[in-house]
């Protein structure tokens, strides 16, 4: 935690998964390769990354580095990161949602009429 609070950007190129909620939970915006390319494993967490809004994915790992030297000089960007990622995780990562989810599963479970 201390080190993400720390960073302005965090960079995981591969196997991208709970990262991207716990670098979230310090507001640092995230970088990555998009699925795909370079054949980079994801989990469904990379659905919170929004290219431009809350993280970046870069096609290749050589074009990461330009990206991330440009979003180091890049202080309004980061900042408007920070907010959408706020935001975001206010929305759609909260507690109150976690339980509501998994209430929905286990009334689904429980439907006689499945």
């Amino acid at each position: 935690g201390k080190m993400l609070f720390a960073s302005d950007l965090a960079v995981i190129p591969r196997n991208l998964g709970l990262a991207v909620v716990h670098s979230f939970c310090f507001d640092t915006p995230l970088i990555t390769l998009k699925p795909g390319e370079e054949d980079p494993q994801h989990g469904e967490e990379i659905e919170y990354v929004l290219e431009g809004r809350t993280g970046l994915k870069a096609n290749t790992e050589d074009s990461m580095a330009g990206m991330i030297a440009a979003f180091l000089k890049d202080e309004k960007t980061k900042e408007s990161m920070q907010r959408e990622i706020e935001q975001m995780v206010s929305r759609a990562c909260s507690f109150d949602k976690m339980l509501k989810g998994f209430k929905d599963a286990i009334d689904y479970v429980q439907r006689k009429d499945k």
